[in-house]
């Protein structure tokens, strides 16, 4: 299938505009996200906002440089001026195919013959930058958007996918994460079965042991990963309306004529995530919820459903 017409089978247009009194409700909820980032990061240390990041890009003067996503983690349109941060586990296949789109470009392979060779090339393709690599001057001529999720709910989709998925697809996850996680907390030299995996439970473990800087990008927290407290988003979208705010960011506010289209919608439910939860001691999670608190509380999610 030419590339082209696959990328615009996978955009959408909403049928119908806002009307009036749900535009304002929309307004209100916008708003709304942004006071509060702005109210938790006043309230955090100096050195917590003005943390050193180094400068990167994935190109210069023009051509192409390696930079990883782990640096790298805006995207960038100059024509139509946005400036996006990607969280992988946050519609970043979506994302990604719509930059590709409005940025007029392509990939040879999709995301439905080959997932794991399109992110890579739509990484190499797509203009990336790390937070700070422009200005403060600069970055006001931009549109900043984060989207995010549930940190919690995010969670389980990276276990599902990274932990749980096809075994041929995961080598490098098993190779430098899973098989050395199983036997740490087995108490085992080889996993002899082959086609063990980790528990949700020792996935958990891991992260309460592991340092938040060897974080993979599938889990490493939202403010590690695009500095909301440095940046100061002009917008916050969330996973949870994400059709509403997708439509609205991007054809409201920017004028776009389509939005990006969200695959696998609703896979990650509450009760699946609350599912999982249930089999970590609550000690456990409470741990984890404090490596992830500064997401919780910038983006207005609580915790109170998986402590009870």
């Amino acid at each position: 299938m030419n590339q082209i017409l696959y990328l615009k089978q996978e955009l959408k247009k909403p049928e119908n505009a806002f009307n009036d009194s749900i535009l304002e409700a929309l307004e209100n909820r916008y708003k709304e996200r942004l006071r509060r980032a702005e109210k938790v990061c006043n309230q955090q240390e100096p050195a917590l906002k003005h943390r050193l990041w180094s400068i990167a890009s994935n190109e210069v003067d023009g051509k192409p440089r390696t930079c990883s996503t782990r640096k790298c983690t805006i995207l960038v349109d100059r024509t139509n001026l946005i400036y996006y941060c990607f969280i992988p586990k946050v519609a970043s296949t979506a994302i990604k195919t719509y930059f590709l789109e409005i940025t007029n470009k392509t990939t040879s392979h999709s995301v439905h013959d080959n997932n794991t060779a399109f992110h890579i090339e739509a990484n190499d393709a797509i203009t990336r930058i790390s937070p700070l690599f422009y200005s403060r001057q600069t970055r006001q001529h931009f549109y900043k958007i984060i989207f995010v999720r549930h940190p919690f709910s995010r969670l389980v989709s990276a276990y599902e996918n990274k932990v749980l998925g096809p075994r041929d697809k995961l080598s490098f996850f098993y190779d430098n994460y899973w098989n050395k996680v199983m036997k740490k907390y087995r108490g085992v030299e080889e996993i002899s079965n082959r086609d063990a995996h980790p528990t949700f439970e020792e996935f958990v473990r891991y992260l309460l042991d592991t340092p938040v800087y060897k974080y993979d990008n599938h889990w490493v927290p939202y403010t590690k990963r695009c500095e909301p407290c440095l940046v100061h988003y002009d917008f916050i979208g969330k996973l949870e309306t994400a059709e509403q705010d997708f439509h609205y960011v991007f054809q409201h506010e920017l004028s776009l004529t389509e939005t990006p289209q969200l695959e696998n919608r609703g896979s990650i439910t509450t009760d699946k995530v609350k599912f999982y939860f249930r089999q970590v001691p609550k000690s456990e999670v409470l741990r984890l919820y404090y490596i992830y608190k500064m997401d919780f509380d910038i983006f207005g999610y609580d915790i109170n459903d998986f402590v009870k």
